[in-house]
Formats: C-alpha cells, sequence, structure tokens
C-alpha cells in the first residue's frame, strides 16, 4: 500500500526529520510504499532548523496534498492530534476516502505488521458525525 506518512513538524527540532524518517523506513520495511514530507524538506534547499517563511509554508502544503492525493492511506505518527498541518492532512485523505490508520493500531514500530490496516473508524466517524451536523 502506498501510505502518506503524517505528523508534526512545525516547532519540532529539526522538523521532527529523525522520527519520520524512521518511521518511514520502518513502514517500507514491512513492504509499504512511503511518501514522507520529511524527505520533500531534505530534497529542498531549505534549512529545516529555521522556520518557515509564508511562502515556503504555502510550498510545501501544495506539495503534500499533492503527494497526498496519489497515496492509497495515510499514517498519523504520534503527535498527530496536536499538528495543525496533520489534521488538515487527514480531513483531506478522509474526504478522499484513503485509508486511514495510526500510530495507536501499530504503536510500536518494533511490534510485527498487521495483516492488514486497521481503520480508525473512531476518527472517521466524529468527522462523519460533524459534516452531517
Amino acid at each position: 500500500m502506498k501510505l502518506y506518512l503524517s505528523g508534526p513538524m512545525s516547532g519540532r527540532q529539526n522538523l521532527n526529520i529523525e522520527q519520520f524518517d524512521r518511521v518511514a523506513a520502518a513502514l517500507r520495511s514491512w513492504g509499504h510504499e512511503v511518501v514522507s514530507p520529511a524527505e520533500f524538506v531534505q530534497n529542498l534547499e531549505a534549512d529545516p532548523s529555521a522556520p518557515a517563511t509564508a511562502g515556503e509554508r504555502a510550498t510545501y502544503l501544495r506539495k503534500d496534498i499533492f503527494e497526498l492525493s496519489r497515496c492509497d492511506g495515510i499514517y498519523l505518527m504520534q503527535g498527530w492530534r496536536r499538528s495543525i498541518g496533520a489534521n488538515l492532512e487527514l480531513h483531506i485523505a478522509q474526504i478522499m476516502g484513503l485509508t486511514v490508520t495510526t500510530h495507536d493500531s501499530w504503536p510500536l514500530l518494533d511490534e510485527p505488521v498487521p495483516d492488514r490496516l486497521m481503520i480508525d473508524t473512531h476518527i472517521t466517524d466524529q468527522l462523519i458525525e460533524r459534516q452531517l451536523a
């Protein structure tokens, strides 16, 4: 499955790139194709320790949404609930009908991978309720 990796970056040391890389490597070792926004940043010639400008954020967001739209699912890393960007990516993924899984579904990266992704129905149900209200 092609998974978009989503989690907190802004305000984190070195944009949380080490954690993104670790999670991406684990998911790849389980046979998933992974799209990681941390890799976009690393491929740009931007300083990850410096705050992004408004223009850089807009560029990153455009790239993130485009790449997310090409995936089968989204994997929400630990800390995603406190990330505005990750919440936006989750909302877009759900509108597009992508499979959603969280670190809660696979809490430890050294645990065996389930045979299939577990959809976090609690999150899905909450968003549907809000949209219907």
